[in-house]
């Protein structure tokens, strides 16, 4: 059952946007390496901040752009040669009918959300990881039927563990306390009851005293 349709023409700016979020997002490691080597260069004497090692000052303060620069190179020099590609997203219940059309030809497949790493949304994308690097691209803005809301009210019915921040309610469950229904006796019947006692005492006190007599 067809969901919804999209058509995206992935460029070389929107790869390039891709890979510094990739890129950003992998970066941690540098970053507290870099702080740790600028830390590491400077020592307390008397009471004061001192300069001890220039080498680590350097390192650590250029670290974090020297990384970033050379992945950026890399990423350029391997996608000198990119051809834009125009992919037509058609969404159905279960899986994602592709069929890309670029200067080389024309590519169709299929890919089942079940299959997905992880899907992640943002107000201009939703972001479709096919492993923890690499992500298909589909442009909010360029669905010719259906939305991305409705795209993702699917995937976080169907498909909740692969929805990046989304956590399902659950409904809780309110405990019913149930009261035993008290049983009173009425004031009648516990009337009832005294008057036969106090009639049976009577009775025997009358036996009794005629026994003596």
């Amino acid at each position: 059952m067809e969901i919804a349709k999209n058509k995206t023409t992935l460029t070389k700016k929107m790869l390039f946007a891709f890979q510094n979020k990739e890129i950003f997002k992998r970066s941690w490691v540098i970053i507290i390496c870099a702080l740790a080597l600028i830390v590491v260069s400077f020592r307390v004497v008397d009471g004061k901040l001192v300069l001890n090692s220039i080498p680590f000052l350097v390192i650590g303060c250029l670290a974090y752009p020297l990384y970033i620069g050379i992945l950026e190179l890399v990423f350029i020099k391997q996608n000198k040669t990119f051809v834009p590609v125009t992919i037509e997203y058609t969404f159905q219940t279960d899986s994602i009918k592709l069929d890309g059309t670029s200067a080389y030809g024309r590519e169709t497949s299929e890919l089942f959300y079940s299959k997905l790493d992880k899907i992640v949304f943002t107000k201009k994308y939703i972001y479709l990881y096919i492993n923890k690097t690499s992500a298909l691209l589909v442009d909010n803005s360029s669905f010719s039927s259906g939305s991305s809301e409705k795209v993702r009210a699917l995937l976080e019915y169907s498909y909740a563990e692969k929805v990046k921040g989304f956590k399902r309610k659950e409904k809780k469950v309110e405990e019913v306390k149930v009261e035993e229904p008290k049983t009173e006796t009425p004031e009648k019947e516990i009337k009832v009851e005294e008057v036969k006692d106090q009639a049976s005492e009577n009775v025997i006190e009358e036996k009794e005293s005629n026994n003596k007599e």
